[in-house]
């Protein structure tokens, strides 16, 4: 890769990122993204612009707000860091198409749903919604899934999730997964379509086992709490995203077909 497209692919993804830190901020509590501009959250100074570079104003401040001294969440500059490199990525992985734009899209917007599900243990529907939105134009715009595919695809990535939250009302009474994940559910589908949600929902459903199993081997005991299902779903499909193709190969391989 050219080193000049890399830089500008880092800094549009990084600048992207610091957009997400707005989202994953602002959504869950009910607030435009677009005005105000950016705050302090203790002391509401508002940020000036050479104070909101990503990356660089959070080194430049030391990790601290300019008014008041209050800590800045490390969390910020890694968010933009992430999503720089996950442009990166689906550029070198993808090319510049439309499949590569639906690759940044749902990239996009898995890390702001993961942020907000650990913070908030919610799926906001603004961001469901946006998603079904994104992904159908692109699909329509770059013609490179069908339109049974995106359904089905759709369907099957709620579908399943609605059959694991009955299943866990009937044996264990409980929600294993919200309405918001059913809901994410259908958005992955319809980005992924049939085969990558099928990989996506079984490697989530690893991602948790291993994750959660490990926790509580590390932990001694089983974790307190609600555990939110978003990131596994995140991390599930864009294992799909990357490797779907590999891993549903793989699999009719060993099984013979």
């Amino acid at each position: 890769m050219d080193p000049l497209i890399f830089v500008f692919l880092l800094l549009f993804g990084c600048v992207i990122g610091s957009f997400l830190n707005v989202c994953i901020y602002r959504i869950p509590r009910g607030k435009s993204i677009v005005t105000p501009p950016s705050a302090c959250p203790e002391c509401d100074e508002k940020i000036r612009p050479w104070q909101n570079i990503p990356v660089v104003s959070f080194l430049l401040l030391k990790g601290r707000c300019n008014n008041c001294k209050t800590k800045i969440s490390v969390r910020y500059p890694l968010v933009e860091l992430l999503t720089g490199f996950l442009t990166v990525i689906v550029y070198y992985w993808f090319g510049m198409n439309f499949e590569g734009l639906a690759a940044l899209f749902l990239l996009y917007y898995l890390v702001a749903v993961v942020f907000i599900d650990i913070d908030f243990r919610i799926i906001p529907d603004r961001i469901i919604l946006a998603g079904l939105i994104t992904g159908v134009i692109i699909h329509v715009a770059g013609n490179f899934m069908s339109w049974k595919e995106i359904l089905v695809g759709g369907l099957i990535g709620s579908g399943f999730l609605l059959f694991t939250f009955f299943l866990g009302k009937l044996l264990f009474k409980k929600e294993s997964v919200g309405g918001g994940d059913i809901k994410f559910g259908f958005m992955l589908g319809i980005f992924l379509g049939t085969q990558n949600i099928i990989v996506g929902l079984f490697s989530s459903y690893v991602f948790a086992a291993l994750i959660g199993g490990g926790s509580k081997i590390l932990q001694g005991r089983a974790p307190t709490g609600e555990i939110p299902f978003g990131p596994y779903l995140a991390l599930g499909s864009a294992t799909a995203l990357f490797f779907g193709d590999d891993i549903a190969a793989g699999y009719f391989a060993w099984v013979g077909f």
